[in-house]
């Protein structure tokens, strides 16, 4: 935790790695398994521009059951080249919403938002923004979805030392709007 960067409150979560293959990140298991209907997650994030961003993820749901990050399901939101993207481990798929830059030195609203099935559409949003609306995916895993992983659960080989505060975690079964 952190008391001297933070968006509400008193305290913000802040993770910091040294350089690539290492990780950093809070896990939180939900509190019922997600097998059918929409899933809503979000949060608030504060990336310091005193570091290159080359590939960090965000936030990811995953199967804690799972052997292989193929069959964990995961749907991830992630920085790469410094712009947003959204990645789903059992297609082995990825793609930009648009050329949208993670904001620096400042607190941002990320959320990402997706119907649980074999043919759905996963959104993302960037305070309130839209930028990413891809259909066609499997978002299913044997099990279900059971765990949240933030900020920096996946680290790129090229990502160097990197420092992410985050706050206001959210995962529901309703919309889970920015805060004001």
């Amino acid at each position: 935790q952190d008391n001297a960067v933070f968006y509400r409150g008193r305290y913000a979560a802040k993770a910091t790695t040294p350089g690539s293959n290492t990780f950093s990140y809070v896990e939180a298991a939900l509190s019922e398994t997600i097998e059918s209907g929409h899933v809503y997650m979000r949060a608030y994030f504060y990336v310091p521009s005193n570091f290159t961003l080359t590939h960090i993820d965000l936030f990811a749901l995953h199967n804690d059951a799972a052997t292989t990050s193929a069959d964990s399901g995961a749907v991830v939101m992630f920085a790469s080249g410094g712009n947003f993207q959204v990645w789903i481990d059992k297609e082995g798929a990825a793609a930009t919403g648009t050329s949208m830059p993670v904001p620096r030195d400042q607190w941002f609203c990320a959320r990402v938002d997706f119907e649980y099935g074999t043919d759905e559409t996963i959104n993302a949003w960037l305070n309130d923004t839209q930028v990413y609306a891809s259909p066609n995916h499997d978002t299913t895993v044997e099990g279900g979805f059971t765990r949240l992983w933030t900020p920096m659960d996946y680290i790129g080989k090229t990502q160097g030392a990197m420092t992410v505060y985050v706050d206001e975690i959210g995962v529901s079964r309703t919309p889970l709007p920015c805060l004001d």
